[in-house]
């Protein structure tokens, strides 16, 4: 029976140290997951970091995009507004250059105008009419 009793004890430390050894690969395979998740959760905090620096700058330079289309409709609006209120004072400006030459044309064919005299100046108030037409300003240069 000290036989069979013997065999049983080694029996049994062999079963304890295979626990042991059990455990401790248990262990081993624990501690070896846990560094990898540390690792893969350090590697996604870098990848987060580069990303949302990464976005940060986009959204800024879409920002700065968008103001400077802001600024340059602007300006074109601005030049756009000068050059209608610029055909506006040429159309003024036409409209008495107009007014004085028919005035002037009248002085000269004098009281009594020949048949001669009158179609110069028509042809003349033709070509006065012709050059200084009014032009439409807004859709020459507006939107």
């Amino acid at each position: 029976m000290s036989d069979y009793m013997q065999a049983a004890a080694e029996k049994a430390i062999r079963d304890l140290q295979a626990q042991v050894n059990n455990a401790q690969e248990a262990a081993d395979a624990a501690k070896k997951s846990a560094d990898s998740v540390a690792n893969s959760a350090k590697r996604w905090k870098i990848l987060t970091l580069v990303l949302g620096f990464f976005v940060a700058v986009v959204l800024a330079v879409a920002g700065f995009g968008v103001s400077l289309y802001a600024a340059q409709n602007n300006a074109t609006n601005t030049l756009r507004r000068q050059a209608v209120n610029s055909c506006m004072i040429g159309n003024d400006r036409a409209r008495g250059t107009v007014i004085a030459l028919d005035e002037l044309v009248t002085l000269l064919e004098g009281p009594h105008p020949t048949a001669q005299v009158q179609q110069e100046a028509k042809t003349y108030e033709a070509f006065v009419l012709r050059n200084n037409a009014a032009r439409d300003c807004n859709q020459a240069y507006g939107s």
